[in-house]
C-alpha cells in the first residue's frame, strides 16, 4: 500500500510552487505601468501629467504648477491633476520638488478633462490669427 505521507508532502511542495506566481504577475504589471506611463516622462517633447497629493486644493496644485514656469495644457477632472508642456527633463525634477507625487507621460492625458487635442497645427494657428483669436 502506498504511503499517504509521501503524496501529502509532494502535494504540499507543489502548492508552494504557485506562491510566487501572484508576485510575478504583480511585478510584471508594475513594470508595464512604469514603462508605459512613468518611464521617460518629459523626454519625448510631449505633455506630461502632474499628479499632486490628493488632499491639495486646486489653488495649491495650480500654484505649484505655476512655479514651474511652463505652459499648462489641460487641467484634470480632479483638482490635483494638471497637464503641462515641459521645457526639458529639468521640468520633471522641478515638478517633484514642487510637490508632484507622480509625473506621467503624455499617454496618461486621459486622466485630464479630455479637452487636449494635441499641439496646434499651422493651419489652425493661421485660422485663429485670421479670426483675431
Amino acid at each position: 500500500m502506498p504511503d499517504d505521507t509521501t503524496s501529502s508532502v509532494t502535494s504540499h511542495r507543489s502548492a508552494w510552487l504557485w506562491v510566487p506566481l501572484p508576485l510575478m504577475v504583480c511585478a510584471l504589471f508594475a513594470a508595464t505601468v512604469w514603462l508605459r506611463l512613468i518611464g521617460g516622462a518629459g523626454r519625448d517633447d510631449a505633455p506630461v501629467v502632474l499628479i499632486y497629493p490628493p488632499h491639495w486644493t486646486r489653488a495649491e496644485a495650480l500654484a505649484a504648477t505655476a512655479s514651474l514656469s511652463v505652459p499648462i495644457v489641460d487641467t484634470g477632472r480632479l483638482p490635483f491633476v494638471f497637464a503641462v508642456w515641459p521645457d526639458g527633463v529639468d521640468t520633471v525634477r522641478n515638478a517633484r520638488r514642487a510637490g508632484a507625487l507622480l509625473v506621467l507621460k503624455s499617454s496618461a492625458l486621459s486622466l485630464c478633462a479630455g479637452t487636449y487635442a494635441g499641439p496646434p497645427s499651422p493651419a489652425s494657428v493661421a485660422q485663429a490669427a485670421l479670426q483675431g483669436d
